[in-house]
């Protein structure tokens, strides 16, 4: 921060819109899963399919969707696909018989089952936080009440 005068500019800091669900919070901007604030270790592919999952929540999708978008032209085997959701599950202390984020649905794809908030960017919410109160409106000077 420069100093003027004594006095001390601050550049306001705007936090991008990202997505709460449970615990953790997806920002898109940075690719990052947040727990508590903290990034969590996560291989880029395992970000990627997470994202997929949450852009069509609560929808399945399709592992032949997922292979197509996130490994892109790439063969992999269902391995691999595997291994990333275990990667998730393990981050989410997620539990694949009784699915808290992640669920299987069998030889279909992936479903992501957690309810999905968007937070605007700006707002300061944090999960579990109370939403603010929108300021009322005044009436304009000259207007009728």
């Amino acid at each position: 921060m420069r100093q003027n005068g004594g006095h001390r500019n601050e550049i306001p800091v705007k936090t991008p819109p990202h997505y709460v669900f449970g615990d953790f919070e997806f920002d898109p901007g940075t690719f990052q899963l947040r727990r508590d604030g903290v990034p969590q270790p996560l291989e880029p592919k395992a970000l990627d399919v997470l994202r997929l999952l949450r852009d069509r929540a609560p929808q399945v999708v399709e592992k032949n969707d997922i292979f197509s978008t996130v490994w892109k032209g790439v063969a992999v085997t269902d391995n691999a696909l595997t291994r990333v959701v275990a990667q998730l599950r393990k981050v989410l202390a997620d539990d694949p018989k009784v699915p808290r984020y992640i669920e299987t649905v069998a030889t279909r794809g992936y479903r992501l089952v957690a309810p999905v908030t968007l937070v605007a960017a700006g707002d300061d919410q944090t999960p579990g936080a109370e939403p603010v109160a929108p300021p009322t409106s005044l009436p304009f000077a000259g207007s009728p009440s």
